[in-house]
């Protein structure tokens, strides 16, 4: 999809300290097209996020390439704009604006364009006193007219406690996990490797599901001999341990194998089955102890052809790309 451009307006809000909407409303959709959902939240000065607090959706997945994750790859985010007098968070209108009525308040529509194309549309409007809101819809991804006012009529302000709890639950840092007090701890998976026994643990956010939107991931941790590993982040997938490198963390829900495979060797090594887990539905999560001279490689699944798995990267891989062809 064409990448959109913040205005200028947007960034100078964040420069003169201005607060969205007086700074006690957000914006946030009610109604969504058929299969959207929530995908991130952004606060309002958040490095790359620009001048405005947003909510971002996302809609149903086709492969890896189209799938939304995040406020940069999505069809539809719902802004709050700092200004009661704001025209909108773009200035790539392309011809006049178009009036509209939504649940009995003026608002207009207007198209964006790209190099000349136009790419989605943006409809601007204040749903109540304080709270300016503009929704951006894409029409490359089949957002049209019809689901863009029907997104508008949905949207309500949130008083800052609840945006804050929605932050705290679906913003970019919450989404890439911590280790934090108040996790639950579940085994999910155990074996052994030079004789002695291995544990992955799958933990679980303090207080989880908060909403039906809690975005927030489980972390997952190996212990072996008396050492423990969280891999990326919280994650997992690569980490040495106790001298032993494994691959473990989660997966697909769907995904019931995966496969574990090589750079060096150019083929599989592994295969294994994956494991569900006491409180947690999201992911089934995998382990495994890895050989002594893997290199580089990824996971895959028979189950599935149309995503990949993770790459497998280990520690003292991460600062360059290896030499995985060198059989020595």
């Amino acid at each position: 999809m064409l990448r959109r451009a913040i205005v200028l307006a947007g960034l100078a809000a964040v420069a003169f300290g201005a607060a969205p909407a007086d700074g006690n409303w957000h914006a946030v959709a009610t109604t969504l097209p058929p299969k959207w959902r929530l995908l991130q939240t952004a606060r309002a000065g958040e490095p790359y996020y620009g001048g405005f607090d947003q909510a971002c959706y996302g809609g149903p997945p086709a492969s890896d390439v189209d799938e939304e994750y995040d406020c940069e790859s999505n069809s539809l985010t719902v802004y709050t704009l700092p200004d009661a007098r704001s025209e909108g968070a773009y200035d790539n209108w392309d011809g006049g604006a178009h009036e509209v009525t939504i649940n009995g308040r003026p608002a207009r529509w207007h198209w964006l364009t790209d190099d000349g194309s136009r790419y989605a549309r943006e409809l601007v409007w204040s749903p109540r006193t304080h709270l300016r809101v503009s929704v951006w819809a894409s029409a490359q991804l089949g957002l049209g007219l019809h689901d863009l006012l029907a997104v508008g009529r949905g949207v309500k302000g949130i008083r800052e406690r609840p945006w804050k709890r929605l932050l705290r639950q679906t913003s970019a840092g919450a989404q890439a996990g911590r280790i934090e007090p108040g996790m639950t701890r579940v085994e999910a998976i155990t074996g052994t490797v030079d004789g002695d026994r291995w544990r992955l643990d799958v933990l679980i956010p303090p207080g989880y599901p908060l909403s039906r939107n809690d975005l927030r991931p489980a972390c997952t941790e190996l212990t072996f001999r008396g050492e423990i590993g969280h891999g990326e982040g919280c994650r997992g997938y690569v980490a040495e341990v106790a001298g032993r490198l494994f691959a473990f963390g989660p997966v697909r829900r769907s995904w019931t194998r995966v496969k574990i495979y090589s750079d060096r060797h150019r083929r599989r090594i592994a295969e294994r089955r994956t494991h569900l887990v006491s409180g947690w539905d999201r992911d089934r999560f995998f382990a495994l102890a890895l050989p002594r001279d893997f290199c580089t490689g990824y996971v895959d699944s028979p189950d599935d052809k149309h995503y990949y798995g993770p790459n497998l990267i280990p520690p003292d891989q991460q600062d360059g790309p290896p030499d995985c062809n060198d059989p020595s």
